[in-house]
């Protein structure tokens, strides 16, 4: 049931930072229980700093703020 929860958040992680239409990545993400323990706010801005990192976004792609 964790684990289900920790797919859905970062799921929609995802969604926040790539936007709907995203579809050019197939991104494999492992969702640890620790995830649950994470504010929205900080698991977006992780995972839009690894997906930087890791080039699947640019500097210059632009993220919607997330309160």
């Amino acid at each position: 049931m964790e684990r289900n929860r920790a797919r859905r958040l970062l799921r929609e992680a995802c969604r926040v930072v790539l936007g709907e239409g995203a579809g050019l990545w197939d991104l494999v993400l492992v969702a640890r229980p620790e995830v649950l323990s994470i504010p929205f706010a900080e698991r977006v801005r992780i995972l839009s700093s690894l997906l930087r990192e890791a080039g699947a976004c640019s500097q210059q792609t632009p993220l919607r703020q997330v309160e």
